[in-house]
């Protein structure tokens, strides 16, 4: 919009009798006008310096002179129009439209309308005279409204007035303009005018502003309008706007607006929305945030979403989260997240959840990862992923944790993993699993291996060992007699 320019104000340019117009008129009749001087002072010209009321004739002619008088009175300069309208005319509010048959309605700040017979609103546009009413819920209101730049100005506009805000009007609003206006106005705004605002426009409003806007107004607003809202805006949304989001939406928002999202505001983002969210944007979460999803919320992200969090995001996942991830996101989980897991975490893995890793990952367990396993997790583990363990691996286990291996297990061990294994392992290794040993297995067993062997380990393992045909059943071995009596677990 233009700004009412007294005369002397602002640039000038030149009429075709040589006189200096002033710019920033009212449009009128689809005319930009210009405060004459000189001959035409007190008068509204257009470019060529004719008076844009004597220039008119009939219903035009009445337009020009209402709204030429009711300009003129709101900058307090006096005009050389007359103060009453032709003889036979409409009231002096009313003056009638373009094409007869609506009504054109002036108020004293400039506003304009057209008004049906049957008392609906109807748009003015040039010469194409009324259109129908349209996408208005304020009924007989102002459709053209013309109004100055000053915070009163703005503040005075009624919510239907800001409804009757012309695209261009919408357009043409500053950065101030913006921030004075009130809940009422914002949400007389409809998507239309919305759309008409860039980016920029849309980060002017304030935090509490943003507030004020409707379900629908926010489902309307474009991906870069979207894309431009502020930390501070975000933050300031509440939780029923933020479930509002369109999932088409949520890829738009920045890292900012991202980051400035409360434990309140990111519990109440659903599924969709969250498996809306890029790769990047997952990223910019930080630890806090990534902790107060709830497990649902964890457990709604595709496996290529949990493959794009940062280890130090995975390392501050809570045992509840870990434990609600399905295989298929474990079986996501990258080297580094997995090296990213603490003990605990690890301690919260399902054995379903165990047996979906990889050997590779299984083979990028450290150390203190491999102590947070528990006994039936241990038993969850394939012969391919124990065959992954290296010899470090094998060696960090406890006593107990090799004892809970089963017995195939133990069988499947390479020469290279027995040989790591340390002498309080071996002495932890029960009868029946001494007795269910391999002979491939027991011919790794080195020096340390064998000092591990305890003295009832070693009775057990030399009647083992005993050809049968040289035994009587009182001298089979009680490892032996234990391991039939007890199956092959061994336990």
């Amino acid at each position: 919009m233009r700004a009412h320019v007294l005369p002397g104000m602002g640039s000038t340019t030149q009429d075709s009798l040589g006189s200096q117009l002033a710019v920033s008129g009212p449009v009128i009749n689809g005319t930009q006008t210009y405060l004459g001087t000189g001959p035409s002072q007190g008068r509204l010209v257009d470019g060529d310096g004719n008076d844009i009321v004597a220039s008119a004739s009939g219903g035009r002619r009445n337009v020009a002179l209402i709204q030429a008088r009711a300009f003129f009175n709101s900058i307090g300069v006096q005009s050389c129009y007359p103060q009453t309208l032709s003889a036979g005319d409409a009231a002096p509010s009313y003056v009638p439209a373009p094409q007869g048959d609506p009504r054109t309605t002036y108020t004293s700040d400039g506003s304009a309308a057209t008004i049906t017979p049957d008392g609906n609103l109807g748009d003015y546009d040039g010469d194409r005279g009324p259109q129908p009413a349209s996408d208005n819920p304020y009924g007989d209101v102002p459709q053209t409204v013309t109004f100055g730049r000053s915070r009163k100005d703005i503040e005075a506009l009624t919510p239907a007035q800001v409804a009757a805000l012309t695209n261009d009007q919408v357009r043409n609003l500053t950065h101030a303009q913006i921030r004075t206006l009130s809940a009422g106005q914002i949400q007389a705004l409809n998507k239309r005018k919305l759309w008409d605002l860039t980016g920029d426009e849309i980060g002017a409003f304030t935090a509490d502003q943003l507030t004020a806007f409707t379900t629908e107004q926010l489902q309307s607003l474009t991906t870069a309008q979207v894309g431009a809202l502020g930390g501070d805006q975000v933050a300031a949304m509440t939780v029923d706007q933020i479930a509002a989001l369109l999932p088409a939406q949520v890829p738009a928002l920045s890292k900012d607006a991202l980051q400035a999202l409360s434990s309140t505001q990111l519990q109440a983002l659903t599924s969709a929305q969250l498996q809306a969210l890029t790769g990047d944007q997952i990223q910019a979460f930080s630890g806090d945030q990534i902790a107060s999803l709830a497990t649902a919320q964890i457990s709604s992200l595709s496996p290529q979403q949990i493959a794009q969090l940062n280890g130090w995001q995975v390392a501050l996942l809570t045992g509840a989260q870990i434990g609600t991830l399905s295989t298929a996101q474990v079986a996501a989980l990258t080297t580094d997240q997995i090296r990213a897991l603490g003990d605990e975490q690890v301690s919260a893995l399902s054995t379903r959840q165990i047996a979906a890793l990889s050997a590779a990952q299984v083979g990028a367990f450290g150390e203190e990862q491999l102590e947070g396993l528990k006994a039936q997790q241990i038993q969850a583990l394939s012969i391919g992923q124990i065959a992954a363990l290296g010899a470090g691996q094998i060696a960090a286990l406890r006593p107990d944790q090799v004892a809970a291996f089963r017995m195939d297990q133990l069988n499947s061990l390479s020469a290279y993993q027995i040989r790591s294994l340390r002498d309080e392992q071996v002495g932890a290794l029960s009868a029946a699993q001494i007795a269910g040993l391999s002979t491939s297995v027991l011919a790794n067993f080195g020096p340390r291996q064998i000092r591990g062997l305890t003295a009832s380990q070693i009775q057990c393992f030399r009647r083992t060992k005993l050809p049968p045909s040289r035994r009587s059943r009182s001298q089979r071995s009680p490892c032996r007699r234990y391991s039939e009596s007890s199956g092959s677990n061994g336990r």
